[in-house]
């Protein structure tokens, strides 16, 4: 069964991953660019996978699992478009209400549904 504190856990989970994405854009620490894309390297991809999936409806695990998906592409690709040193593309997608925030805010909306059906 999952619980209220544990949904509060993993989006506390998911806000200090893009705290350490933030420290690795303005250049505070290093990211593993290679994993940035995959789902299951960080701690809600890890709940979600072991956890979550067993727990959760399958609709509720299908949705939010893509939702997760489509947040690391494009944390993925805000990584590429630096490497090529597209600077202003990186920044669009990072920029207040870009794609990053957007994906991140649906991901989170999404937790509080279930949460608040607990």
């Amino acid at each position: 069964m999952i619980t209220r504190e544990e949904i509060d856990a993993v989006l506390a989970a998911h806000a200090a991953w893009k705290a350490r994405f933030h420290d690795f854009l303005v250049g505070r620490s290093g990211v593993d660019i290679a994993v940035l894309g995959t789902t299951d390297h960080c701690a809600f991809g890890n709940w979600l996978d072991n956890y979550g999936a067993k727990y959760l409806e399958k609709q509720q695990y299908e949705e939010i699992d893509a939702l997760h998906a489509a947040f690391h592409k494009i944390a993925a690709d805000v990584a590429a478009r630096l490497k090529a040193r597209d600077f202003a593309g990186a920044h669009a997608l990072i920029a207040q209400g870009g794609e990053l925030e957007q994906a991140s805010a649906a991901l989170a909306a999404r937790l509080l549904i279930v949460k608040d059906a607990l």
